[in-house]
Order: C-alpha cells, then sequence, then structure tokens
C-alpha cells in the first residue's frame, strides 16, 4: 500500500511541476502552444491556472488571462486576456483598443504590433471579449466572438 501511494504522490509531483497538492485545490499547469500571448508568454510557455467555478467566475475582472477552449474545436484550449465584460463596447481604432468610448494603456502588448480595426461590438450578457497580446498572431474574440463566462474554465 505503501508503494502505490509513493508512486501517486511522485507522478502527481512530476506531472504538476513539484506541486502535488495542485489538484486538490483546483490547479494546473498549461502549456501556451502558439504566439498569442507574446510577450507575456512565450510559445511553450506554462501558466499556473485556477480552476474558475460559479462562485470565482462572477469575480473576472478586465485584463485577467483566462484557460478556455475554442468555440467550435473542442480540445483546443486557449489562454488569452479578457479586455471586455458584459456590456462594454469595445473596438479597435487607429492602433489601439478602445472600450467604452477610451482609449486602453496596453503596456503588455507586443511592441509595435497595433490593434487592427474592427467593431464596435457590446458583449452581450453573460460573456466576456477576450484577446491575445500578439494581436498580429492571435485567434480571439475579433474570429469567434464573446465567449460565454461559463465556458471559461481557469484563470491565470
Amino acid at each position: 500500500m505503501l508503494v502505490v501511494v509513493l508512486a501517486v504522490v511522485g507522478t502527481s509531483t512530476v506531472a504538476n511541476r513539484g506541486r502535488p497538492w495542485a489538484p486538490l485545490f483546483g490547479q494546473r499547469y498549461f502549456v501556451v502552444p502558439d504566439e498569442a500571448m507574446l510577450p507575456t508568454v512565450t510559445p511553450g510557455g506554462r501558466v499556473w491556472a485556477t480552476r474558475l467555478d460559479a462562485t470565482t467566475r462572477p469575480l473576472l475582472k478586465r485584463n485577467s488571462l483566462v484557460v478556455f477552449e475554442q468555440p467550435g474545436k473542442p480540445g483546443r484550449t486557449l489562454v488569452r486576456r479578457v479586455v471586455a465584460l458584459a456590456g462594454d463596447t469595445v473596438r479597435g481604432d487607429a492602433g489601439s483598443l478602445v472600450l467604452n468610448g477610451k482609449t486602453l494603456d496596453e503596456p503588455y502588448l507586443t511592441v509595435g504590433v497595433p490593434t487592427t480595426d474592427f467593431g464596435p461590438i457590446t458583449v452581450p450578457a453573460g460573456s466576456v471579449f477576450v484577446m491575445g497580446d500578439n494581436r498580429d498572431a492571435t485567434l480571439d474574440s475579433r474570429d469567434f466572438g464573446s465567449v460565454a463566462i461559463v465556458a471559461l474554465r481557469y484563470r491565470v
């Protein structure tokens, strides 16, 4: 029995990067497969995330990084930044992101990569608008629309 316990703890420790207790607290790490979150997270970089549930989803704020499955592509996990909440109006204008009529300062963006023009889009109730930090190399809400809050699985 002791051998089984040690094997499980050892496997969990390796799988969770030295944190065998992580699954108990709804935590796990994700590998970011693409360049969408540069320079915040490099391709192949790992992020620790905490599971979202009915009590924590309503606490999401703008600029939170979230993990969810790409709409229409089950099994493809994306990590993106929440840029607008339900009821917000968002648009891309002259290389910048405009939220509710105010141009946002986004220091986390890839230098020299402007936001393409889009919108305006009003985020529907129960949804968020997500974008990658590397705006040229990302698939985000500009492509697949707002993401339902219930579809968000983890918060980084």
